[in-house]
């Protein structure tokens, strides 16, 4: 179907915040992950030298030779602990991780109005 007199409309992304993971992306766009599914990463700040040098040398070391980092923000590492309670949340209706930073500022700016 051709649709016309529509404009092409611009996606805005909005950074959140500079707090996150770098994990090492392969060209294909699959991340690298462990026998165990475990995904190499490292916890960072958005554009941190010292955290990209230090995934960039565990891919070299694990003989990948190709890929780059990819920083995921708000990720953060939980543990199997909290991923099953994020999943008990999430089956509740509520909001998965208690730590989510968007629900987090969503909350300080309710509290800020109040």
């Amino acid at each position: 179907m051709v649709m016309s007199g529509l404009k092409s409309s611009k996606v805005t992304v909005i950074s959140e915040t500079n707090i996150g993971l770098y994990v090492w992306q392969m060209p294909n766009g699959q991340i690298v992950t462990d026998q165990n599914k475990d995904v190499m990463n490292i916890p960072a700040m958005r554009g941190d030298i010292t955290a990209i040098t230090k995934i960039s040398n565990a891919a070299k070391k694990l003989g990948i030779d190709e890929g780059s980092p990819l920083f995921l923000e708000g990720a953060r590492r939980v543990t199997e602990e909290e991923l099953e309670e994020q999943t008990e949340r999430m089956s509740s209706g509520l909001i998965p991780d208690p730590y989510d930073i968007g629900n987090y500022k969503d909350t300080l700016e309710n509290d800020r109005a109040e």
